[in-house]
Parts: C-alpha cells; sequence; structure tokens
C-alpha cells in the first residue's frame, strides 16, 4: 500500500526542483542504463549487433518520453489529490 500523503510531499519536493531535471533525472540518468542494459542483453541473447551510438539515442529518446509521461501522470494524481484535500 502506499502512503499517499508522504507520496504528495514527495512529489512537492521533486516538482520544486522543475520539470527538466526530473526529465533528466529520471529519464536519461535513471532509465538510460537500465535502457541500455536489457536492450544489450536482448542483442547478445538474439545474435543481433546494433550499433552503441544508436542504442544511446534511442536510450535518451526512451527516457525522455518515459519521464515525460510519468511527470504528466504524478501531476495528474498530485493535482487529483490536492484538491480532494481541500
Amino acid at each position: 500500500m502506499f502512503n499517499r500523503k508522504k507520496q504528495l510531499l514527495q512529489w512537492e519536493d521533486i516538482r520544486k526542483k522543475g520539470k527538466w531535471r526530473f526529465f533528466l533525472v529520471y529519464g536519461v540518468l535513471l532509465m538510460m542504463p537500465i535502457y541500455l542494459g536489457v536492450n544489450l542483453l536482448y542483442n547478445a541473447v538474439t545474435g543481433t549487433e546494433e550499433r552503441l551510438r544508436v542504442e544511446i539515442i534511442n536510450a535518451i529518446i526512451f527516457g525522455i518520453i518515459y519521464s515525460g509521461l510519468m511527470w504528466w501522470l504524478m501531476e495528474r494524481r498530485y493535482q487529483k489529490q490536492k484538491t480532494e484535500r481541500h
């Protein structure tokens, strides 16, 4: 179970730091290594070869899309909880 109040406070702290910092930290720096690791493992298992440069570009694009979606979802949840509190 999630502690809604704690989650709301955490999101307030994150959003104070700004959207672009969130995109950089959660989208590029956090998701990029995960995406690259999974993708490189998949390529090793299937025997396909992709250029590392292409994989990095794909990882950055995926990270930006992921963080944009997460920002939108969390912001919706935050606004909903905020209006329910008042």
